[in-house]
Formats: C-alpha cells, sequence, structure tokens
C-alpha cells in the first residue's frame, strides 16, 4: 500500500508535479504552475493505528485522482497535505477507510481528517466504522446547462396578399331589340 517513488504516483496530469512522501507513503500532486487552481488542505490526525488508515479525493467529473494516502506509521500523528484543484466549481468525493473497520476517532484515539481551501473548512470527519465518503464542491458535474440562445431568430411574416383586383367588367352597351307593335284597332 501506499508509494515508494514519485513514478508511483504518477497521475498522468500535466498540470500536477506528483511526489511521494515516502515516510508516510502518502502521493501530493503540487501545482506546477502551468495550470490555474485552487490550493487544497488536507489534514489526517492518526489514531493508535495509523496502519489501518488510507484515503483517496477524486475529481468526480473528470475522475482524476487528486490525491491519495496509507501506509501511515506514526501513531496519533497530524499529517498535513497540499494539492491543487481545478477549480470548486468540480464536484470532489474523499473516502477515507479503517482496514479493522473501527474508524479513525474514537475508540483508539482521536483521530480526524479535515479539508479546507484557503481558511474555510469544506468538511471534517473521522467517526465511521470500515469507510466514510463525502463530496463536496458542485451539486453535480453538470453544472453548466445548455442555455436558450439569447436572442431569437426574426419570426418570418406571414406573407402578404396582393390586393384583389376585381376582373374588369367590360358592358357592351345594350341593343334594344326592335319591337313592333300591333296596330292598335279601336273599338
Amino acid at each position: 500500500l501506499g508509494c515508494e517513488t514519485d513514478r508511483d504516483c504518477d497521475d498522468n496530469n500535466p498540470c500536477t508535479d506528483p511526489t511521494c512522501n515516502i515516510t508516510t507513503g502518502f502521493c501530493s500532486f503540487n501545482d506546477t504552475s502551468i495550470c490555474a487552481g485552487e490550493k487544497l488542505s488536507f489534514e489526517l490526525q492518526t489514531d493508535e493505528y495509523p496502519e489501518e488508515t488510507s484515503w483517496d479525493l477524486t475529481d468526480v467529473c473528470t475522475g482524476r485522482l487528486v490525491g491519495s494516502g496509507s501506509g501511515y506509521k506514526q501513531r496519533n500523528t497530524l499529517f498535513k497535505e497540499s494539492m491543487l484543484i481545478e477549480s470548486l466549481m468540480s464536484r470532489y468525493r474523499i473516502t477515507v477507510r479503517d482496514a479493522m473497520e473501527d474508524g479513525i476517532c474514537c475508540g483508539y484515539g482521536d483521530g480526524f481528517y479535515r479539508i479546507t481551501v484557503g481558511d474555510i473548512e469544506i468538511l471534517r470527519g473521522g467517526t465511521f466504522s470500515a469507510s466514510e465518503t463525502k463530496y463536496f464542491g458542485a451539486l453535480s458535474c453538470d453544472i453548466f446547462p445548455t442555455q436558450a440562445p439569447s436572442t431569437l431568430a426574426p419570426a418570418t411574416p406571414a406573407p402578404t396578399l396582393a390586393p384583389v383586383t376585381p376582373a374588369p367588367t367590360t358592358l357592351s352597351p345594350v341593343t334594344p331589340e326592335p319591337t313592333t307593335l300591333a296596330p292598335v284597332t279601336p273599338e
């Protein structure tokens, strides 16, 4: 479990410089200054059995492993690691595990974990059995829904009808038929 060399920590991300802390077996992914992002701090206070504890932090939207740790050896010790996240506009999942399924607090010490961005505590935990998973950041990976166009295409007007022009009427002069009157006979 854990890392032995920096190569064990390679996450194939050009924005990070993976480093193995050989003492703890902890991988950290530091900013290479190529990419912008937010500095996230992960703190882990181990309990009496630190070797039972492991964790991983994943960007759920990209599937990228942001950080992980296992193989701790120092009891009741606070470990602090910094890593770069692209932004809090993504969604992140932290899973902390205890191999003996008794958590890291409070039966065998006062262990805990905490995530902060800047001076703001995002979440903390420690009282669980086999594992604890928490999410933070965006509520979903689909935070930018497709937007309707800001301008509507002009409506096509209905065709206009040409004015109705009555058909020309040409009247031929009416020629009366000749009338012949019968002679009137006097009575």
